[in-house]
């Protein structure tokens, strides 16, 4: 069952109206469909150049990465060798 549709657009050039307000003309590229199931909500990206590909769109969640001053030390304890360098 579809809940929700979206139109995904870009904005192909502006213009100013009559009354001086700038303005864009919109071009239709695809549709963002949501709709639930039983195993909750799912999000799919169509786009009309690409007819026989769906694109499936999920929440990003956060990862879990190692701190940054554990990177940062990691990267200045490497030596860069330059004469291995072709210029």
């Amino acid at each position: 069952m579809v809940t929700k549709k979206h139109n995904l657009c870009v904005a192909v050039r502006k213009y100013t109206d009559q009354t001086g307000q700038e303005k864009s003309i919109w071009r239709t590229i695809g549709e963002l469909t949501t709709f639930k199931t039983d195993k909750g909500t799912n999000t799919i990206c169509e786009l009309y150049h690409l007819p026989s590909v769906k694109i499936s769109v999920f929440e990003q969640k956060k990862k879990e990465t190692e701190k940054p001053q554990e990177q940062s030390s990691q990267l200045q304890d490497s030596k860069i060798d330059l004469t291995d360098i072709v210029f």
